[in-house]
């Protein structure tokens, strides 16, 4: 979070199942906000704002002490390995459609 002082009453949190949306309420710019990668389970979607060490800046050489919003899902089908070609199934490449994707 870039305001330290931020509480979670002005925080807005929806996650519909496949859409998640957290944002500063009535800021015209959410947080994050789109289209899930698959499916999470209704009503289990949880969310906290904790201290976390963080990168205040690009151009940090650490990271300090900051605050965050910890988000956790739980996958409408878990990820499960196949034990034939050891391949991850219900695997998400990213949170959220159109972000940045890992390689595993």
């Amino acid at each position: 979070l870039g305001d330290d002082n931020i509480s979670s009453k002005q925080l807005e949190f929806k996650c519909c199942g496949e859409t998640l949306r957290l944002a500063k309420r009535g800021a015209e710019t959410a947080y994050v906000d789109g289209k899930l990668y698959s499916l999470v389970k209704q009503g289990a979607a949880e969310w906290t704002i904790e201290s976390v060490p963080v990168w205040k800046t690009p151009a940090a050489k650490a990271r300090e002490l900051g605050r965050a919003v910890v988000i956790t899902l739980e996958k409408d089908h878990p990820t499960s390995k196949n034990h034939d070609t050891k391949l991850a199934k219900g695997h998400w490449p990213c949170v959220i459609k159109g972000h940045p994707t890992i390689d595993v």
